[in-house]
């Protein structure tokens, strides 16, 4: 299946990519630009469907049943990918996550991957970032020469002892700063 999105050719695109972040903690952190490409965009691409018409009715004022709505396939998916490029011909398309940056921690890469290597448009919009705030909360003073890099690590759910703690304390230990996100799911 992978192949086939790798190997497609190149089709004009009149519309582009939008990837519109969403807010990372308090629902007003939307920026005004999102709020409007929601309000002018017909087709958005969206983590959660239920999620997405609950939003968007509540915290961007949008009418849902006003939009065409598609869940992102948590993996390549050819004939979603053939849809969207025919879509695409036509207009632009938003696409975003339940909260954050769509594509980033969130599902979506895979089209963003797609779509570039089409050629298409894409223009990611700023907004609320995980990254950005962790980054600002951090106290380091950015701009000096020993602080101008970082690496960030992104962890799921890490028990006590597995590997992926492993890799956390390994991480750890390396001189230039870390940031890490941790998301965990509790049952």
């Amino acid at each position: 299946a992978k192949r086939a999105i790798r190997n497609a050719p190149s089709q004009p695109s009149r519309g582009r990519l939008i990837l519109l972040p969403w807010h990372v903690g308090h629902e007003g952190d939307i920026t005004f630009r999102v709020a409007a490409d929601l309000a002018r965009l017909r087709v958005l691409l969206v983590e959660s469907l239920d999620n997405a018409r609950n939003q968007l009715r509540r915290i961007a004022r949008v009418d849902p049943a006003a939009k065409e709505l598609r869940a992102i396939p948590e993996t390549a998916d050819p004939a979603m990918l053939e849809w969207l490029v025919g879509v695409l011909q036509r207009e632009d398309v938003g696409m975003m996550a339940s909260g954050g940056t769509p594509a980033f921690v969130d599902p979506g890469a895979w089209i963003v991957a797609a779509l570039r290597e089409r050629n298409v448009g894409i223009v990611a919009s700023p907004g609320a970032s995980c990254l950005g705030a962790m980054l600002a909360l951090s106290g380091i003073e950015w701009r000096t020469k020993r602080a101008n890099g970082f690496r960030f690590a992104f962890f799921l759910d890490a028990p006590p002892g597995s590997r992926v703690e492993g890799s956390f304390r390994a991480l750890a230990r390396r001189p230039d700063p870390l940031i890490v996100e941790l998301e965990l799911y509790f049952s």
